[in-house]
C-alpha cells in the first residue's frame, strides 16, 4: 500500500531527521552514522483506549533521502503491549488516515482509568522500548470560550479558564485541531505547556494555533472564523510535561525545527525516543461557521 506524503506531513519526518542527526558524529570529511532507533508517540486517556505510533529515526548520510522512501521508516510489524499492572494487552496495528503517520497500534480491550499507571513495551527486531505513564484526574476547567481578535473580523481566539489545586503539584498541556477537524490526533498548541507555578488557584490561558507544516506561508497563531476547532485541556504527569516543555521551547525559540536546540527532547522512553503520555482530559468543539459550540462528552466541571 502506497502512502502519499503531503507538505503538512513532512514535519514529523524532519523531526526524525533531526533526532538522527544527534546520533551522528563528524570525523574528518565524513559523517559516522548510528543505527536507527525506535521513535514512539503514544497516549492513553482516562476512559479512552491506548493509541501508539512507532517509527524509526532516519540516519543522516551523504545520499539524498527521497520522501517516497520515508514510508519505510513506519514500523508496521512491532509487538506493542500495554499493561495496567494486572492485565497485559497486545495492541493491533492498522492503517488509519485520521492519524499521522497513518498507521497506529490500538485496542478496544483496555480502557484508561484515572489514577492508574500504564506500562508500554514495544519490541521490533533487536530493539525494545519501554515507558510507564500515569493518568491524572481531568483538570478543573471552568469554561472554554471564543473571543474575536481586536480590529480583525476574520480571526478569533480561544480562552481556557483553568483552576488548580494549590495543595498539589500539577502539569497541563493544551492541544487543538483546526482546518483538519476530521483528524482524531490533536496537535500541541503553541506555548501550551503549563506548570501550576503559573497559576494562583485559577488563571486564563490563550489557545494559540500550532503550525501544521514547515514553511506554512499563511500561518497565524489565531484561528480563522471559518475553522472548526477542537480543544483539549489535559492534565499530565511530570515526565510528559518535561517532553512537551522541551517541544514547546524548540518551537518558541526557533519556529523551525531545522534551527531548533541541539539537545534531545527529554523522554520517558527507555530504549528509544518519543513520549508515552497518560492524560486526564476535558474537551470542547466549536463550529465557528455556525456560531455554535458542541459540549464535551466529559464534564468540564469536576
Amino acid at each position: 500500500m502506497s502512502i502519499h506524503i503531503t507538505p503538512r506531513q513532512i514535519r514529523l519526518f524532519i523531526t526524525l531527521l533531526i533526532t538522527a542527526s544527534l546520533l551522528c558524529s563528524c570525523k574528518g570529511d565524513y559523517m559516522e552514522t548510528a543505527p536507527s532507533q525506535l521513535v514512539v508517540e503514544g497516549w492513553i486517556e482516562h476512559d479512552g483506549f491506548p493509541v501508539v505510533m512507532v517509527t524509526q529515526s532516519v540516519p543522516l548520510s551523504t545520499e539524498p533521502a527521497l520522501l517516497d522512501h520515508l514510508e519505510n521508516y513506519i514500523v508496521k510489524w512491532a509487538k506493542v503491549q500495554v499493561s495496567d499492572g494486572e492485565n497485559t494487552v497486545v495492541l493491533t496495528g492498522k492503517y488509519d488516515n485520521r492519524y499521522f503517520p497513518p498507521y497506529i497500534y490500538t485496542t478496544g480491550n483496555l480502557r484508561g482509568m484515572q489514577g492508574k499507571d500504564y506500562t508500554l513495551t514495544v519490541e521490533y527486531g533487536e530493539h525494545t522500548a519501554t515507558a510507564t505513564t500515569h493518568i491524572p484526574a481531568p483538570p478543573y476547567v471552568e469554561r472554554i470560550w471564543q473571543e474575536p481578535c481586536p480590529n480583525n473580523d476574520t480571526l478569533v481566539t480561544y480562552k481556557v479558564k483553568l483552576h488548580d489545586n494549590p495543595n498539589e503539584k500539577n502539569y497541563y498541556q493544551l492541544f487543538c485541531s483546526s482546518r483538519d477537524a476530521q483528524l482524531l490526533q490533536l496537535s500541541a498548541t503553541y506555548m501550551g505547556c503549563i506548570s501550576d507555578d503559573l497559576i494562583d488557584r485559577s488563571a486564563d490561558f490563550t489557545v494559540y494555533r500550532p503550525s501544521t507544516a514547515m514553511g506554512e506561508e499563511d500561518h497565524s497563531i489565531y484561528f480563522s472564523s471559518n475553522d472548526k476547532v477542537m480543544i483539549k485541556v489535559a492534565q499530565i504527569d511530570e515526565a510528559s510535561h518535561n517532553f512537551w516543555s522541551d517541544y514547546s521551547q524548540n518551537m518558541l525559540l526557533s519556529g523551525n525545527l531545522l534551527m531548533s536546540s541541539y539537545q534531545n527532547l527529554r523522554s520517558n522512553i527507555h530504549g528509544g525516543y518519543g513520549i508515552w503520555c497518560g492524560m486526564g482530559c476535558v474537551e470542547a468543539s466549536f463550529n465557528t461557521t455556525q456560531g455554535s459550540q458542541a459540549s464535551s462528552p466529559r464534564s468540564v466541571l469536576p
